[in-house]
Parts: C-alpha cells; sequence; structure tokens
C-alpha cells in the first residue's frame, strides 16, 4: 500500500514538472524614461515552439484579464533562456503602467505575474528668445527671455522717435499693436 501511494506521488510530481518546465515566463526591470519604456521578459522554451507577446496598459486589472494593449509577436524554440523586449513609445510622464508576458504552448495560454513601473517627469526644455533691430531705429523690451518649450512670451516693440513699426517676423509669432 505504501508503495502505491509513493508512486503516485512521485507520478504527480513528474507530471506537474513536466507542465510547469516550460512555461517559465517572467518579466525583468523595464528601463523607463519620462515618455516611453522598454518593458523586457525571459522565456524558458525547454525544447518546444512557444509564442510569447506582451499585455499592458495603464489598469492593472485589465491588463491581468488579458484586456491590455497587445505588442510584440515571438516564436521562440530552443533549450535555451530567451529574453524578449518591447519598446512602449509615446506613454505619459508621471503615469503607472502595468505589463506583462503572456506564453501560448498548445492553445493553453501562460501569463507571467503582471508588474508595474511609473515613468518619470520630464524636464522641461527651456530657450532662450533674443531680440534685435535690423533697420531704422529703436528697440524691444526686453532684449531677451527664457520661454519653456510649449509656451509663449511677448516683446514690445519701441520706435525710436520719427520711426513707425513696419512689420515684425520670426518664430512664428504676430504682430498685435507693439507687442
Amino acid at each position: 500500500m505504501n508503495k502505491k501511494i509513493k508512486l503516485s506521488i512521485l507520478s504527480i510530481l513528474a507530471l506537474v514538472g513536466l507542465f510547469t518546465s516550460f512555461n517559465t515566463a517572467s518579466a525583468r526591470t523595464p528601463d523607463v524614461t519620462c515618455d516611453s519604456a522598454t518593458i523586457y521578459g525571459t522565456v524558458q522554451p525547454d525544447g518546444r515552439n512557444v509564442e510569447a507577446w506582451f499585455e499592458w496598459g495603464t489598469n492593472r486589472s485589465t491588463v491581468q484579464n488579458g484586456g491590455g494593449n497587445t505588442v510584440g509577436n515571438y516564436s521562440i524554440s530552443g533549450t535555451s533562456e530567451r529574453t524578449v523586449s518591447y519598446n512602449l513609445p509615446s506613454l505619459q510622464q508621471n503615469t503607472t503602467y502595468y505589463y506583462r508576458l503572456v506564453i501560448r504552448l498548445d492553445g493553453e495560454v501562460w501569463p507571467a505575474t503582471t508588474e508595474s513601473f511609473t515613468t518619470l517627469t520630464c524636464q522641461a526644455q527651456t530657450y532662450t528668445v533674443s531680440t534685435n533691430v535690423t533697420s531704422g531705429n529703436g528697440s524691444f523690451s526686453p532684449s531677451s527671455r527664457t520661454v519653456t518649450s510649449g509656451n509663449t512670451t511677448s516683446f514690445t516693440l519701441i520706435p525710436g522717435s520719427g520711426y513707425s513699426i513696419g512689420s515684425a517676423s520670426g518664430c512664428n509669432g504676430y504682430l498685435s499693436g507693439s507687442t
């Protein structure tokens, strides 16, 4: 009686080992910037043909239930561990994203654990806008300004005595009165 129980337990362990050895899929720490991330996953095919892809989004539950965005389509075979990656461009800054690697073998889907990352806060690009009078007599006030990307600034044109403003141009700006 003890031998049968031992044999059954060993058989069950052997079957569990057979079914779990090929579905090794895991994720590693992504490379994250303020507006993109490269996500990584590792697959151990153990001599079988495995399909792999990533699912991702901003809602953990949606990703965990297979409803996230699907990217990458990898066909993996062989006996060696293989790392796959995918670059996610145009992400929102300072936002948490969830992702997981998913593999399919013989029609069965095996998702890895859902992981997360948060994009960084982008440093605003600043520019110095300088002015000059190319003909006539006059000045700008102020003569230069620093402006953050995506914002606007303004200058006042001051014509010299006996002069008037004929035109102003540059940086796709416009003239409204003397401003």
